[in-house]
C-alpha cells in the first residue's frame, strides 16, 4: 500500500455463486432487458453511454464507464456519472464524466489489463471521495478481451450480489461493445500527386496527420476555417483544433475521435459527426462536422481529417441535418400517438364500434402508416443525397431479418386478404449490412407487393445464397407493371396511371429508397413483371466484407 493513493489496496475476487431470491432475480431480469435495449442501434459511443446510464441507475452506482481494448492502449468509449447540479446543494443529474474522472478510471483499467476476473479496488482511506471501484473485463464469443466496464461508488462498497448481477450482464455488454469495435485496417494507397491535387482543391478544411496524430500538412480551406497556418505542422492535432462536444468533453483519446475510426476510401458515404473546435489566437470556437479517411500519400500510413464549418454549403449541411433529425423525431411521435389512439378505439370492448366505423378506422390507420412510411423514405433519400446517411454495418442473420418482416406485415396481408409466404433455408450465410436500412428496403418491397395484389393472391418473400451473394426475392401475383411504366418505377414520386385509376397510392418513395439502400450496400435491385400476372423484385447483396 502506497501513501495517500486511494487505489493502493490490493484487488480481491468475489465468488459469483450466490443464492437468489425472487425479488433479486426479477431485478436482474429487468436490468438485462434495459441493457439489451440500450445496447441496440446507434453508434458505439451512443450504445456505451446508454448502457452506462442503465447501470448507474439500476445497479446502482455513481459512475460507469466503458473502455475499448486496443493493441497498444485502451480508449474511453462512453459513460455516465451522477453529478451535482450547479448552484444547488442537493440536486444531482446524470452527465458524461469529465476528463479527470475518465483518467482516474483509465488507471484502473490499465492496471487490470491481462486479468480476466472481476476486480474490486477499495479506497485505502476512510475519508476518500470514492469508497470502491469495480473493473469487469468484457470478452467476445472467442474469449478475447475487447473492453472493460468500470463502476464506482462514493459511499458504498461492492458486494457479492453486485458481482453476480454483472456476471449475468457481461455477455450482453460485450456483444454491444464488440458490435461497433471494428477499428481501421490497412489504409488504401493514394498517389502523392493525386493526394496533393485533391488536398489543395477541396473546399473541406483538410488536415493530414501521421499515425502518432502529428500534423503533417494542411490546406488553404483549413486556414480559412480556423486561422491556423503552417506553423502548426509538427504539433499534435489536439494542441491545434481541440475537438470537443457541446459539454466541453474532448474527443481526443476516445472513440469519439474520427481519426480512431478512419476507414479506407469506399463507395459508402463518409460519416461526419458534429463537434466544436478551437481556432487560432483571436478566433472564436467553431461548430463543425468532422470526418476522417485512412490513406497513404507518403512512406507511412496517414489519415486525413475533413472539417466543414457553419458558412456556405457546410453550414447548410449542419442546419439541414438538424432540421431533418428534429422533423423525423416529431413526426414519428405524432403518428405513433395517432395510430395508438385509433387502435385503442378499435379495440375498446366497453364501447364497441360498428362495422362501418371499424372500416373507417382501418382506412385511417392504413393511411397514417403509409404516410409515416413515405416520410421515413423521404428522410433517408434526402440524407443520402446530402451524404449524411452512412451505413452502420453489422453481421446479421438474413433469415431472422426476413422472419421479422413477415411478422410485421402479416396483419396487413391478412386484411386484404392474401397469403404472405416466407421461403428461406435455415443455413443462409451471415450477411454484413446495415440491418435497419436493409429491413427498410425489404419492408418497402413487401408492402408494395401487398398493396397491388388482389384478394386471395399471394406474396412470396424468399432468399437463397450463391457463392458470393445473397439473393432476396419478393414475388407477387398482383396487377403487374405495364411495359411503358417499367422504365420509371424507381423514380421518386412516379405515379403509375393504372394504379391511380384503381384508387391505389402508386406514387411514393418506397422503390426509390429500396434501390438506393441496395446500391449503397454494393448490390443490385432488378425486377420482372407481366400485366395481370405479377411482379418479382430481385435483390442481390454481396457476401463477405
Amino acid at each position: 500500500m502506497s501513501n495517500g493513493d486511494p487505489f493502493a489496496s490490493s484487488s480481491s475476487e468475489i465468488p459469483l455463486t450466490v443464492m437468489l431470491d425472487e425479488s433479486v432475480q426479477a431485478h436482474r431480469e429487468h436490468l438485462a432487458k434495459r441493457i439489451r435495449v440500450a445496447g441496440t442501434g446507434g453508434t458505439l459511443p451512443q450504445r456505451a453511454k446508454a448502457m452506462a446510464r442503465v447501470l448507474v441507475e439500476g445497479l446502482p452506482a455513481d459512475i460507469a464507464c466503458f473502455f475499448l481494448e486496443l493493441p497498444s492502449n485502451v480508449i474511453y468509449t462512453g459513460g455516465a456519472e451522477w453529478q451535482s447540479v450547479p448552484r444547488t446543494s442537493d440536486k444531482t443529474t446524470l452527465r458524461q464524466p469529465n476528463q479527470t474522472a475518465r483518467h482516474r478510471l483509465e488507471r484502473l483499467v490499465l492496471a487490470a489489463r491481462g486479468q480476466r476476473d472481476v476486480q474490486i479496488h477499495r479506497a485505502a482511506r476512510s475519508d476518500a471521495a470514492w469508497r470502491a471501484h469495480l473493473v469487469a473485463p468484457l470478452a467476445n464469443s472467442e474469449g478475447t478481451i475487447i473492453g472493460y466496464l468500470v463502476l464506482g461508488r462514493r459511499k458504498r462498497d461492492f458486494v457479492a450480489d453486485d458481482v453476480a448481477t454483472l456476471a449475468g450482464l457481461r455477455r450482453l455488454l460485450s456483444s454491444a461493445l464488440s458490435a461497433g469495435a471494428d477499428l481501421p485496417t490497412e489504409p488504401t494507397t493514394l498517389p502523392p500527386a493525386a493526394l496533393h491535387a485533391f488536398f489543395q482543391a477541396t473546399d473541406d478544411a483538410f488536415l493530414l496527420v501521421d499515425p502518432n496524430f502529428i500534423i503533417r500538412a494542411l490546406n488553404p480551406a483549413f486556414h480559412a476555417l480556423t486561422g491556423w497556418d503552417a506553423a502548426v505542422i509538427g504539433q499534435h492535432c489536439w494542441e491545434t483544433i481541440r475537438c470537443h462536444d457541446d459539454d466541453g468533453i474532448p474527443f481526443c483519446g476516445t472513440v469519439q475521435c474520427p481519426l480512431y475510426a478512419a476507414k479506407p476510401v469506399s463507395g459508402a458515404a463518409m460519416q461526419r459527426v458534429p463537434a466544436r473546435i478551437g481556432g487560432a489566437e483571436g478566433q472564436a470556437e467553431r461548430e463543425v462536422r468532422i470526418g476522417a479517411v485512412a490513406l497513404t500519400g507518403a512512406e507511412v500510413p496517414q489519415r486525413a481529417l475533413l472539417l466543414r464549418g457553419e458558412n456556405g454549403t457546410a453550414g447548410s449541411d449542419v442546419s439541414r441535418d438538424r432540421f431533418l433529425t428534429d422533423l423525423a423525431h416529431r413526426l414519428r411521435n405524432r403518428f405513433n400517438s395517432i395510430n395508438g389512439f385509433m387502435e385503442l378505439v378499435a379495440m375498446d370492448h366497453q364501447h364497441p364500434v360498428t362495422a362501418g366505423q371499424r372500416q373507417m378506422l382501418s382506412m385511417a390507420h392504413n393511411s397514417s402508416l403509409e404516410l409515416l412510411e413515405y416520410i421515413e423514405n423521404l428522410l433517408y433519400l434526402t440524407r443520402r443525397d446530402a451524404g449524411q446517411a452512412p451505413l452502420m454495418l453489422d453481421t446479421i442473420s438474413a433469415g431472422d431479418l426476413l422472419e421479422e418482416v413477415e411478422q410485421h406485415l402479416s396483419l396487413e396481408a391478412s386484411a386484404v386478404p392474401l397469403r404472405l409466404v416466407r421461403d428461406a433455408p435455415d443455413d443462409l450465410p451471415p450477411l454484413r449490412c446495415d440491418r435497419t436500412r436493409l429491413r427498410q428496403a425489404v419492408m418497402n418491397l413487401v408492402t408494395n407487393a401487398i398493396k397491388f395484389t388482389p384478394p386471395n393472391g399471394m406474396v412470396r418473400l424468399a432468399a437463397r445464397a450463391t457463392k458470393d451473394a445473397l439473393i432476396i426475392t419478393v414475388a407477387d401475383t398482383g396487377i403487374g407493371i405495364a411495359p411503358e411504366d417499367q422504365p420509371h418505377i424507381f423514380a421518386r414520386d412516379y405515379t403509375v396511371d393504372r394504379t391511380a385509376r384503381m384508387g391505389k397510392n402508386g406514387g411514393g418513395m418506397g422503390l426509390a429508397a429500396a434501390l438506393a439502400i441496395v446500391e449503397q450496400h454494393g448490390g443490385t435491385l432488378t425486377f420482372t413483371s407481366k400485366v395481370d400476372r405479377g411482379t418479382t423484385f430481385t435483390m442481390r447483396l454481396p457476401l463477405g466484407n
